[in-house]
């Protein structure tokens, strides 16, 4: 907080009494050096204030530093000096005298302010300079105490840093006679001679300059004037003022108020004669606690007088007749303590007293009795009569014994062994902060941050409020800065630390390294106090006491403990009132006084209490209460902490955590069990007994009745009566009065006005607590009065209670009226007093809740609260389980999850009312609309007429106007500005914004018939219960808005908060250095001096700051922290360093934003710590307010809030789409948190699941590593941001078949880190860190992913070669390694591979390389011979040469060997740099892309704002050996359309392409050969796609061209990519006869079809027949047809009849060709040459063929079937072949006449005649180029072909 105040209140505050010693003799001539006597020092602001523009305004606002008060005004309105801590002694002294004066800065004569002394008047800033100028008189009234060097100046008497340390000075307090004389008759006027005003400014700060500069600040000199000419004053560390008051000659006709009121009043004879006399006074009065044990064995208790003893001259007596000898005496009231002072004289001002009992089995010590007092005086004597100076009334209470910290950690958590400490469990935060309410705090949990600003780390820069301390004050200043040799506080400073003297700092003293900063703090006050009594620390606060309240105070205290025989630490905590005097001015009364007792440092205690001995260094609890006996009558009040340690030597001490607690004289109104709507309420009254019979006036004791009236009223109808009839309080309470009762009419208890009886003997009245619930009044009669109970609180304090029935609507304001009973029945008379003005008055405010909670941001709602309109609120509900208890009360399990709800914008009257139009109630209709459609969010599907309810057999009829009363506020929109419609369905919670109007709800939950999970049984479930929940809300004023998000996105409405989406190590990585930046959207002003919204400084500052958890997942926060009882501010996670938004256009530049970071270290006093878990999400709140310009003021009362759901994203996920690709990649529900089996993790270091609590997964981040399991598929598709018109604009290309993504979850904020900074970007698509592909897993449009490396796992057969690709980049043929093991690489996921001898064998398992590229070498040895591979069409030799680097987008074949392994699994990328088992002279392998899919070169999105993109990528390809094929490799990791590649690559006339239209598949089983039909546009299959990692051939166009190292390049495309199997199109396929041949070795096909551009021999059109396409043994069947000479897989033709079909088989297997497609050849058939018998064909015919067949079948045909290509006369159609070696085969359309056979050269080498048949088989043919003749009934021809 921040403080405001003048002079005036600096005098009235401190007034600790300081050192003064009376000195009578004059001192006469000049003693000062007169150099710079004309010289004035000029004042300026402190360093601090320069150094506080380098700061945050939330840093700012966490401090009390008083950025408002630079300077001081003095009395004369005009000057100004250096504001500073004050520190004030007040001496009484006789005219004529002198007195020492001495700053209290020091230890014994060493003073510590070194650098600057400058002595003055403060009432002119001048010197005490008198007129004499005669050596043998006085010049000055001010002189120096020894004779060294010191300077007057202009406005000062200045020691060091001139002269000598001026520590110490005599004034002389002249007569009247002398004042006039010395000063002039004006003087005398202006100036009376009764008092003075003597300062010393000192400091230890070196900054002799006008503005702080830290490099030429402490090199300045206070001798050599400044640029200026002026001499500076350094900052001061403080300023000490002696309020010296004569007492001669006082009572003169106008004596002035403070002389009267002070000490003028020891001329009165009540103040006189130290009798205990009734009526006698004392000039001081102290009423003080003490601890009823006090523990420490060292220093005794001490009370002290406000000044030293010989400050207490006596008026009306002359100088010499007075002494300085003070008598202390006691008076003993059953406390037992005894005086160790009996008498005071010269400076001192301490009284000890000893206790009279110790405890030896802890070694502390103890009085007599539980409140006993005793009481102390103090007397002086002179001329025979006896003054009355100080009375001390001394009370000695058991509650107020200081604690160690282990102590109360033992008595909160249950395990403290002391049974006689398990009293003070009321001590404990979390019953201080759960029974009564904070008044005000201070602790010291500043910006840590800041330290690093300037000085020390150790120590906070900046110091209290200048009224808030009366010490010196050292920042850290370290070097040059600070003129100590010690660079740490010590001789009456103080600094805010955040490490302990002892244990850090120190050189000398003992030290102990075991101190610990309380939890959850940053920094902690330290003190070493002077012997003077000084303020340590003010808490000002603003609240009215009442009569019978109670005050409850706390305060963390520790002593330093230089050593452990010096003196222990003390404070004085006073609370005291503060009024304005129309004459004195501000006024300060003390009410309530306690001292902490010695605090000593607990490892000098020896009792062997918890945390104390050897070892410790713990903090004590101190604690006290008290009950305001009279309605107070002040303005504000103080609580004041001052210094009251016996001695400096000793005495450092530290403070934190410092509170003050409320309870009023009010009653606890309690709900037994939860309403439900429309039933009555089962509530208890608990009236606490010592504050009741303080508020009633009455003792305890005495044996009489008393009695209380109460009522309970609806506050709302209270005020809106009021409101329309202002006055009439009395009929108010009439028309909102509730009935109090069950109901009943069986003679219950039902009234509106009530009357309880109680006895004043407590023990009289009727216990509480030894019957179940309910006790009820009308159970407890006696003498015929319904009476109270008797009871004790959670404390064990007293109490009356009740139980009662009530007639109590939930979530409605109510309040408890309590009124003295006037000896009559109570009624609404009683009452007639406004309940909003009446402070005192004996009134409790309270709700009731239903069985459905609701929360707002968290906290079960408070109808009474004052909200603002604009803030936008997180409303839940909660179903409530009811669970009968032992005692008769109710208690609940809570289901967070799984329940869902209706929420209708509206009142509860028009929630159940019929509607005018429809005649039915909204209410009615939901409720039979649920009962049929419970799941329902819209009317889709919805059906009028007779259903049948949910889970029952039963009939229901949902009627069309039902549906309509739906539909209509379905379609609502309400009123302006509001988020939803009035009608919203099935939700669990929504974000509503209050609107002007407040806010009228009805919550709806949905009826469920089985709980949501088992952990409910059914019979507990059927006592839910599912009636509606009304709720109002009312406004007060307007808030100013803000919400995360980006202010050019359009978001789904103004005020949608979107979630924030960040990984662990993100949020742990968030410091004060390196917060996380976070965006904001949509600022918007309701003040009209608003420039900017910042953080809230305005109030609590400390509070506003943080960032609090209200709502989560979390199941160890949601059941643990989430109480009906929650505050939203008792869960800090973190804190807001700064924030700053401005309203916004498009042409705004400034990007709004904050700046947050995490606290997941700190402990709160409730337990709390902060340490999310992945996979859950956390939403915190965010408080903000309007600023303006410096100057202008902007008073809103209404801060602004938001709230953000923070999603923390697993770093390890796992894909749940197994083998579904509609699943969407941005859907949470399609991910869970990775278990430490799925990423193979085996050391124990990963969290599990079952320690994480959960595998809920997130959308992945760029920190997020992915697996995708085995089988798994995903679709990805771009969507992002598109600006139109200055809006940014989500777009979308998610295919129709796609699921939906997570909700809005494009508008979410995800945390970026990027050069060491985190911020926030809008959300992306398709992201993650790595990626690991299990076998099998498959991504579709893979190059969209933004990922940093993809592994990928390749699983093979051992012992066989296998045929693969690769679709990543950077992978050699040394990266086939595998663990010698097992053969698997089943090593942890996401971690480098290298190889080494201990895991890897290049021999086990053996891999064995193949492939067409020329280069190769079998490395034999690392030192021997290689040899060099050979290269045919067939696969090239087995090697194993390392180097050799593997295209993406190519094929390979490899074969691993491991004994008995049944699979191979190898994993890439490999990490190793080098490999030695290579043949080149580099054995270093380049891994420039290595972990990079080939496909991701198609897309660049390093830039988050653009997406850069070709959609194509390209290979360069080595062809076979005899240059026509080309072995291709699926590139994607999602399946390739092979026609899309084929087709896309296809040779052209521009010569772009490469390819002929064709294309080879071999799979395992079986091999497919597919041609293209150019005329018709068709392919002879359908589409072909191939696996990721799969390979297939094709063959180069014959006018293709190579590059100049003899590769040909293709393109691979976006779109060739595709899960599904028809992609190209309906009808693609061209008409076909399709022959698959099959044995139990596998199969294979073949294919004829006409086409009218094809030719009968081979041709571009045709594919031929390739075997051994894998380089195993391969004895499967293969079926063949014949175009020209060459066997063919897909044989197009254009006319002929007669075409040879042939099987290659192992010998003696049964192969049987099965026809399908037959209606594509018109007139099909077999013919069986062996045989001569022709055979149609239909559909399905199967054939069996035995072993090899070449020349004996033949398929007949006459055109296509399907195209209309006619039958063509015979002409030229002959065939002649040779497939098998050494054999022709001739086919002809007509008889052939004869067949022969020529050499090349001529010869005869065969002739046959075939008489008539259409073929003809030649075996035994030499092998070579032959010339075969064929003779038929249509011609002769001449065929050229070589023979096999």
């Amino acid at each position: 907080m921040k403080y405001k105040h003048n002079l005036y209140t600096l005098l009235i505050l401190f007034c600790a009494m300081f050192v003064a010693q009376n000195v009578v003799a004059q001192v006469k001539g000049d003693k000062y050096k007169e150099t710079n006597a004309s010289v004035t020092i000029t004042h300026k602001a402190a360093k601090w204030f320069d150094l506080r523009s380098g700061i945050s305004d939330a840093a700012k606002a966490m401090d009390t530093f008083d950025d408002d008060t630079k300077m001081f005004t003095l009395q004369d309105g005009k000057t100004e000096v250096q504001a500073a801590h004050t520190y004030m002694d007040t001496i009484y002294v006789h005219k004529g005298t002198s007195v020492s004066l001495e700053i209290p800065d020091k230890l014994k004569d060493q003073p510590r302010v070194e650098s600057y002394q400058r002595w003055h008047s403060f009432r002119t800033d001048g010197t005490y300079r008198t007129l004499n100028e005669e050596a043998d008189e006085v010049w000055d009234l001010l002189t120096p105490s020894d004779a060294n060097t010191y300077y007057r100046y202009a406005n000062g008497y200045v020691g060091k840093p001139k002269g000598a340390n001026m520590y110490k000075v005599n004034f002389y307090v002249p007569t009247d006679e002398e004042f006039k004389a010395w000063f002039g008759e004006d003087a005398a006027k202006k100036y009376d001679n009764n008092f003075y005003l003597v300062a010393c400014d000192v400091s230890s700060y070196t900054d002799y300059t006008k503005n702080f500069d830290r490099e030429s600040s402490s090199e300045s000199s206070f001798d050599k004037p400044q640029s200026d000419g002026n001499t500076y004053e350094p900052t001061l560390t403080h300023r000490v003022l002696f309020y010296i008051v004569t007492v001669d000659n006082r009572d003169t006709d106008h004596p002035t108020v403070t002389w009267q009121e002070g000490m003028g009043r020891l001329n009165d004879s009540a103040y006189q004669g130290g009798t205990l006399d009734e009526g006698k006074k004392y000039l001081e009065e102290y009423d003080i606690s003490f601890p009823y044990t006090r523990v420490s064995d060292n220093t005794k208790e001490l009370v002290a007088l406000s000044k030293d003893a010989w400050s207490y001259a006596i008026p009306g007596v002359s100088k010499d007749a007075d002494s300085d000898t003070l008598n202390i005496s006691l008076q003993d009231n059953g406390s037992g303590i005894t005086l160790a002072t009996k008498e005071l004289t010269g400076m001192t001002r301490i009284i000890q007293f000893n206790y009279p009992n110790k405890n030896n089995t802890d070694n502390t010590q103890y009085v007599n009795a539980d409140n006993s007092k005793a009481t102390i005086y103090v007397t002086k004597t002179v001329g025979g009569t006896t003054y009355n100076l100080a009375r001390f009334n001394l009370t000695f209470i058991r509650d107020t014994r200081l604690l160690t910290q282990t102590q109360l950690e033992q008595i909160e958590n249950g395990t403290i062994q002391n049974e006689n400490l398990k009293y003070y469990q009321f001590r404990t935060d979390k019953y201080l902060e759960q029974n009564y309410q904070l008044l005000t705090s201070l602790n010291f949990d500043y910006d840590p941050a800041v330290a690093d600003t300037y000085g020390s780390a150790s120590f906070y820069p900046f110091p209290l409020a200048w009224t808030s301390n009366s010490y010196s004050f050292y920042d850290g200043a370290n070097n040059n800065d600070f003129k100590n040799s010690n660079k740490y506080p010590e001789w009456g400073f103080y600094s805010i630390m955040n490490d302990f003297m002892e244990g850090d700092h120190w050189t000398n003293g003992t030290k102990n390294a075991y101190a610990k900063p309380l939890p959850g703090s940053n920094y902690h006050m330290y003190i070493d106090a002077s012997d003077r009594p000084g303020v340590i620390a003010r808490l000002p606060f603003r609240r009215k006491l009442c009569k019978g309240s109670e005050l409850f105070v706390t305060a963390w205290l520790k002593s330093a403990g230089w050593g452990s025989s010096m003196a222990d630490a003390n404070m004085l905590f006073s609370i005291m009132g503060v009024k304005t005097d129309p004459v004195l001015g501000t006024v300060y009364e003390p009410i309530c006084r306690h001292s902490s007792s010695q605090v000593r440092r607990t490892d000098y205690l020896k009792g062997g209490m918890p945390g104390t001995g050897s070892g410790t260094n713990e903090w004590m609890q101190m604690y006290f209460s008290f009950v305001i006996d009279a309605d107070a009558d002040y303005d504000s009040y103080v609580l004041q902490i001052d210094n009251n340690s016996a001695s400096t030597d000793g005495g450092d001490m530290y403070i934190d955590d410092i509170r003050v607690y409320i309870a009023t004289p009010s009653a606890e109104v309690r709900q037994l069990d939860a309403t439900c709507t429309n039933e009555r309420t089962l509530m208890s009254i608990k009236l606490d007994w010592n504050r009741l019979l303080s508020r009633l006036g009455q003792e305890e004791g005495q044996d009489k009745v008393d009695a209380i009236d109460f009522c309970f009223v609806d506050k709302a109808k209270y005020d809106d009566y009021l409101a329309q009839n202002s006055g009439k309080f009395q009929e108010a309470i009439e028309n909102s009065v509730v009935e109090v009762g069950d109901n009943t009419s069986d003679g219950g208890y039902n009234q509106k006005y009530n009357t309880l009886y109680f006895n004043l003997d407590f023990d009289k009245n009727t216990t509480y607590d030894d019957k179940p619930h309910p006790r009820l009044a009308s159970q407890n009669i006696v003498n015929g009065k319904y009476s109270f109970y008797r009871t004790t609180d959670e404390s064990g304090n007293k109490a009356l209670a009740v139980d009662f029935y009530s007639d109590l609507t939930p979530n409605r304001a109510y309040m408890m009226l309590i009124q003295v009973n006037d000896g009559n029945e109570a009624s609404s008379s009683d009452f007639q007093e406004s309940i909003n003005n009446d402070e005192c008055g004996i009134n409790t405010s309270f709700t009731v809740t239903a069985q459905t909670l609701l929360r707002v941001n968290g906290e079960v709602v408070d109808p009474s609260t004052d909200f603002c309109a604009g803030q936008i609120f997180n409303f839940s509900a909660q179903v409530r389980v009811p669970k009968q208890e032992d005692d008769g009360s109710e208690s609940y399990i809570i289901v967070d999850k799984g329940v869902y709800f209706d929420w209708f914008f509206g009142t509860e009257a028009e929630y159940m009312q019929n509607d005018l139009v429809y005649g039915v109630s909204l209410e009615q209709a939901l409720t039979t609309f649920r009962e049929i459609y419970p799941d329902n969010e819209d009317l889709t599907g919805v059906e009028p007429g007779q259903h049948t309810v949910t889970g029952t057999s039963e009939s229901i009829e949902l009627t069309e106007n039902m549906i309509s009363v739906i539909k209509k506020y379905l379609e609502d929109t309400g009123e302006a500005d509001g988020t939803h419609n009035r009608l919203v369905l099935h939700k669990e919670n929504l974000d509503i914004t209050l609107l002007n109007s407040g806010l009228k709800l009805v919550i709806q939950p949905i009826p469920m018939i089985f709980p949501p999970d088992d952990t409910i049984d059914k019979d507990s479930w059927a006592k839910v219960c599912w009636n509606y929940v009304p709720l109002e809300l009312n406004v007060s004023g307007d808030a100013p808005q803000l919400h995360a998000g980006f202010n050019p996105v359009q978001y789904p409405a103004d005020d949608f908060n979107p979630c924030l989406r960040i990984g662990m190590d993100q949020i742990a990585e968030t410091t004060a250095d390196k917060p996380l930046r976070v965006d904001l959207r949509g600022a918007k002003y309701v003040s009209e001096n608003a420039t900017y919204i910042g953080m809230v400084t305005a109030t609590s500052a400390e509070v506003y700051s943080k960032m609090y958890l209200i709502d989560t997942d979390d199941p160890a926060y949601k059941s643990k922290y989430f109480p009906e009882g929650f505050s939203e501010f008792s869960l800090p996670i973190g804190y807001i360093k700064s924030l700053h938004a401005q309203e916004y256009n498009d042409k705004s530049e400034f990007n709004d934003y904050m700046e947050i970071y995490f606290d997941t270290e700190t402990t709160q006093s409730n337990d709390f710590r902060f340490q999310p878990k992945e996979g859950y999400y956390y939403t915190f709140a965010v408080h903000f307010e309007e600023h303006g310009e410096e100057g202008s003021d902007v008073s809103n009362a209404c801060f602004g809030k938001f709230t953000v759901k923070m999603k923390v994203v697993p770093e390890y996920l796992v894909w749940q789409g197994t083998d579904v690709a509609t699943l969407n990649w941005n859907n949470d529900a399609n991910w869970k948190r990775a278990d430490a089996t799925d990423i193979k993790n085996t050391d124990g270091k990963y969290e599990t699941n079952e320690v994480n609590t959960t595998d809920n997964g997130f959308v992945p981040m760029l920190f997020s590593n992915v697996v995708m399991p085995r089988g798994s598929k995903a679709e990805l598709y771009m969507a992002g941001y598109t600006t139109k018109e200055g809006i940014q604009e989500w777009d979308s290309d998610r295919p129709s078949h796609m699921g939906l993504p997570t909700e809005n979850i494009q508008y979410d904020l995800m945390a970026y880190d990027s050069n060491n900074t985190l911020t926030t970007q809008r959300y992306r698509v398709n992201i993650c860190r790595d990626i690991h592909f299990e076998p099998g897993a498959q991504m579709l449009h893979a190059e969209q992913l933004l990922y940093n490396k993809a592994w990928t796992d390749v699983e093979v057969t051992p012992g066989q070669w296998t045929a693969v690709s690769t679709p990543l980049q950077g992978v050699v043929a040394g990266d086939w390694y595998a663990p010698t093991a097992t053969g698997r690489q089943e090593t942890e996921y996401f971690k480098d591979i290298t190889f080494n001898d201990n895991d890897y064998n290049r021999l086990n398992p053996a891999v064995y390389q193949r492939s067409w590229s020329t280069g190769a070498n079998i490395v034999e040895n690392l030192q021997g011979t290689n040899t060099p591979v050979s290269f045919t069409t067939e696969w090239s030799s087995a090697y194993n040469d390392a180097s050799v680097p593997y295209v993406a987008g190519g094929g390979f074949s490899i074969k691993g060997v491991l004994k008995d392994a049944t699979s191979l699994l190898f994993r890439f990328p490999k990490a190793d740099a080098r490999y030695d088992v290579s043949t080149a002279e580099d054995k270093s392998v380049d891994r420039t892309n290595a972990g990079k899919l080939l496909v991701s070169n198609m897309v660049d999105r390093r830039d988050p704002y653009t997406y850069v993109h070709s959609d194509k990528v390209t290979v360069k390809l080595t062809p076979s050996a005899d240059g026509k094929y080309l072995m291709v490799g699926n590139p994607f990791m999602a399946p390739l359309d092979v026609q899309a590649f084929v087709a896309a690559n296809a040779a052209n006339a521009d010569n772009s392409g490469v390819l002929a239209q064709k294309y080879w598949i071999r799979s395992d089983l079986t091999t497919a050969a597919v041609t293209y039909d150019e005329s018709k546009k068709t392919w002879s299959e359908n589409t072909s796609l191939i696996a990721p990692y799969s390979v297939f051939y094709v063959q180069i166009a014959e006018k293709a061209t190579p590059d100049e190292k003899g590769n040909f390049k293709v393109n691979f495309t976006a779109d060739m990519q595709k899960f599904e199997t028809t992609s190209t199109g309906e009808g693609s396929q061209t008409a076909s006869l399709k022959i698959t041949a099959e044995d139990a070795e596998g199969s294979s096909s073949a294919a004829v079809r006409y086409a009218a551009s094809a030719s009968n021999g081979f041709g571009m059109e045709d594919a031929q027949m390739i075997s051994g396409l894998t380089g195993n043994a391969d004895n499967a069947p293969k079926v063949y047809t014949v175009a020209g000479n060459t066997a063919v897989s897909v044989n197009q033709l254009k006319d002929a009849q007669r075409i040879p079909l042939g099987v290659t088989a192992a010998d003696g297997s049964v192969v049987t060709l099965t026809f399908s497609g037959v209606a594509a050849v018109k007139d099909a058939a077999i013919y069986d040459a062996e045989l001569q018998s022709e055979t149609p064909l239909y559909e399905g015919y199967q054939l069996t063929v035995n072993g090899p067949s070449y020349g004996r079948y033949f398929l007949i045909g006459h055109g296509s079937g399907t195209t209309g290509i006619t039958e063509t006369g015979a002409e030229g159609n002959v065939s002649v072949s040779s497939i098998v070696p050494r054999q022709v085969v001739v086919s002809s359309d007509t008889a052939l006449r004869s067949v022969s056979v020529w050499s090349a050269g001529g010869a005869l080498l065969k002739k046959v005649s075939p008489d008539g048949n259409f073929t003809c088989t030649l075996n035994g043919v030499d092998s070579g180029m032959v010339v075969v003749r064929t003779e038929t009934e249509s011609g002769s021809q001449v065929t050229k072909i070589r023979v096999r």
